[in-house]
């Protein structure tokens, strides 16, 4: 397959670039800078399939020429990875580059018949504006060993350098840039307990763990199901699955301000009730993102359900 890769020189479209590569398909990186010396390198053995077109994308002629060659898949990935200070001082070219230049590129796309267009987001994906891999990888080492002698610093870029240790993504993203962001990737969230109070107290735990960038993971088998009686207020339960759309919409609600979508998974025991019952489970997502019901049928049959109680 032959992709185009804009913004195809940087951390990101580096790292596609590499993917693809080993997958067998020819790949074109368009990008304002050139290709970085160490990434020329490393990619000498795929020189057939590899090629660098040094080009801005908010050049519309360059763009539709490039994109006239013929390709099957177009990779838009060329941003800029501005902070608060440029986003005041300079809007205008943010805008030019992370959205604007993409509309003429979409045009030609459609009219050169590219089968598949990918489109990366105009936020920054990882870390600061660096030019290369290497730039990224001593922002990391220096930041995780900086209290190290210089002799473990060396040591350890060099494995990192080679491969031989890969820090994490969230390390990767947030090591060194000065964020207040989080280093590690997944936290497993505490016991729920049956209570409004309680439920609410574990949402509000995983929005602030999604906002700092790490993932959660909460069991809400502790959770009674639906249309158990609550007797503090003589009402029935929502149920568990109520709660855990809660915290999925929490999640989006959280997440939608940073620049990814939140990383959360909820677990419910084979034995809580509301997994068998027709008005509640089972669900799951179809192509659009809404939830279609899908009733388990004869599950419903012969089953005998752990007993429910009564509490405040």
């Amino acid at each position: 397959m032959k992709i185009l890769i804009f913004g195809g020189n940087g951390f990101v479209g580096l790292n596609i670039t590499v993917a693809l590569l080993a997958r067998g398909h020819a790949v074109t990186l368009f990008d304002r800078v050139g290709l970085p010396p160490a990434a020329a390198k490393d990619f000498a053995s795929y020189a057939p399939r590899l090629t660098a077109i040094q080009a801005d994308i908010r050049d519309q002629l360059a763009a539709e020429q490039v994109i006239a060659a013929g390709y099957e898949a177009i990779i838009l990935g060329a941003a800029i990875t501005a902070g608060p200070e440029r986003d005041a001082s300079d809007p205008e070219t943010i805008l030019r580059v992370n959205l604007l230049a993409q509309v003429p590129v979409l045009a030609a796309a459609q009219r050169c018949g590219v089968k598949r267009i990918v489109n990366l987001s105009s936020a920054a994906a990882y870390g600061t504006s660096e030019d290369s891999i290497q730039d990224s990888k001593r922002r990391v080492v220096k930041a995780i060993c900086g209290h190290e002698s210089p002799a473990v610093i060396q040591e350890t870029l060099y494995m990192v350098d080679n491969g031989y240790f890969l820090p994490a993504g969230r390390i990767n993203a947030g090591a060194g840039t000065g964020r207040n962001v989080t280093l590690l990737n997944c936290y497993v969230g505490d016991t729920i307990q049956d209570s409004m109070s309680g439920i609410q107290l574990a949402i509000s735990k995983s929005a602030f763990t999604l906002q700092q960038g790490g993932g959660i993971g909460n069991d809400f088998s502790t959770v009674r199901p639906a249309g158990a009686l609550v007797k503090r207020t003589g009402s029935v339960s929502s149920g568990s699955i109520a709660f855990m759309n809660q915290m999925s919409t929490m999640s989006d609600t959280v997440c939608s301000a940073g620049e990814r979508r939140g990383a959360m998974m909820t677990t419910l025991s084979d034995w809580h009730p509301d997994l068998w019952h027709e008005d509640q489970f089972e669900t799951t997502k179809n192509y659009t993102g809404d939830d279609v019901l899908i009733p388990p049928g004869g599950l419903l049959y012969g089953l005998r359900l752990a007993p429910t109680t009564q509490t405040s």
